[in-house]
């Protein structure tokens, strides 16, 4: 009772003197006053700031005779919070050492032990957590939450990381999103997305990823445009471009290439028939040939297999790609349908059999036509020969 009294009538006292104040601000003190900073660490008692710790605000100078915001509008909570401000103004900064070197910059949000304390004019920024974006000097709208979030970014603008270490070593780079622990951990580069723990994290030097998932895109490094959705969905290399995979733990082989799926998935389905551009005004060197046909054709060897990987051996219909190839050398002539990964890897596009079925198919068919035509020329012989043997009997 004795303590609660003894605060109630410091209270009072408080009041009565507009304001609630120690010793100074050199031993640690707390000052509020009805016109925000107050004392030895200020020129004037202007500006609605508060501060609660040693050294907080202690340089921050209410200016209205250069902007009516100069100096105004501050909180700092912690010792040596906005230590060094001047003229920034609606920066909130909550914790030791939060905002400490911080000069000019405005309308910033420090929450925890040193997050954002190497910023001196970067504006727009947020950082919650203990050493988020605690070496950002000058970027700006960036959006820290999370244990060392951004830790190494100093330039960098428009970035958002959430996530313990979340797009931590990120320093000069822009407009890249990492949600998730570890996410987009390594990268310096920019306009990068990672969602997901461990998302990425590898990303150094790669531009324009994006992935989405449990450790989706984990061994990429410097690839650019790539795409990934789904748990550990990635690709086998490290610098692959403008690759896709989609689906737990799909892998990509090869760049400016699309994986669905892994290698346990049986069917893959859709409403309607894959379509594929085909507009004269898209292609050019068009070549009319009939050099896939009959031969080929005919030269195709048809399997039934099971995928290894696949649990259920399920059986399938088609060709080995190794057989075409030895086909394409031995007929010396080129098909589309046959596609090598970096790797070595083969597969064959079914699609692209439709053309030589169809050149075998008029190939066949004129054959069709020319012994029909022999036919008819036999039988007209014979028909003439009828003829001649009846008039010699006669």
């Amino acid at each position: 009772m004795k303590k609660i009294y003894i605060l109630a009538l410091l209270l009072v006292a408080g009041i009565a003197q507009a304001q609630i104040s120690s010793n100074g601000t050199a031993n640690g003190s707390i000052t509020i006053t009805p016109k925000g900073l107050q004392g030895s660490s200020n020129s004037t008692a202007e500006g609605a700031n508060l501060a609660l710790g040693s050294n907080a605000l202690k340089n921050t100078i209410y200016n209205s005779a250069v902007n009516i915001r100069d100096g105004s509008s501050n909180t700092a909570v912690g010792d040596s919070s906005l230590f060094a401000n001047i003229s920034g103004f609606q920066n909130t900064a909550l914790g030791d050492l939060t905002l400490q070197k911080n000069v000019t910059g405005v309308t910033n949000t420090a929450v925890g032990y040193a997050s954002l304390n190497a910023n001196v004019d970067g504006t727009h920024n947020t950082a919650v957590g203990n050493l988020s974006l605690i070496n950002n000097t000058s970027g700006w709208r960036n959006t820290s939450i999370g244990n060392t979030t951004l830790f190494d970014n100093t330039t960098g603008a428009f970035n958002v990381a959430l996530g313990n270490w979340a797009v931590r070593g990120n320093k000069e780079g822009n407009y890249n999103t990492g949600i998730g622990s570890f996410a987009l951990q390594k990268t310096i580069a920019g306009s990068n997305t990672a969602v997901g723990a461990f998302a990425l994290q590898n990303d150094s030097l790669g531009n324009l990823n994006t992935a989405v998932g449990n450790s989706a895109g984990f061994t990429i490094k410097s690839g650019t445009g790539n795409t990934f959705l789904g748990f550990a969905a990635d690709a086998t290399i490290e610098n692959f471009t403008n690759s896709m995979a989609l689906g737990f733990n799909t892998k990509v082989d090869a760049s400016d290439k699309v994986r669905i799926g892994n290698a346990n998935v049986t069917v893959i389905e859709g409403q309607v028939a894959w379509s594929n551009p085909s507009d004269r005004r898209l292609k050019e060197n068009i070549i009319y040939t009939n050099r896939l046909g009959l031969n080929f054709v005919n030269s195709l060897q048809t399997v039934s297999y099971n995928y290894i990987a696949d649990k259920n051996k399920t059986r399938y219909d088609g060709f080995i790609a190794q057989d075409i190839e030895m086909l394409m050398t031995d007929l010396g002539i080129p098909f589309s349908g046959l596609k090598k990964s970096d790797d070595g890897m083969l597969s064959l596009a079914y699609s692209d059999f439709v053309m030589p079925l169809v050149n075998a198919i008029q190939e066949q068919q004129k054959q069709i036509e020319d012994l029909k035509k022999q036919v008819d020329e036999t039988a007209d012989i014979k028909r003439r020969l009828e003829q001649l043997e009846a008039k010699l009997m006669n």
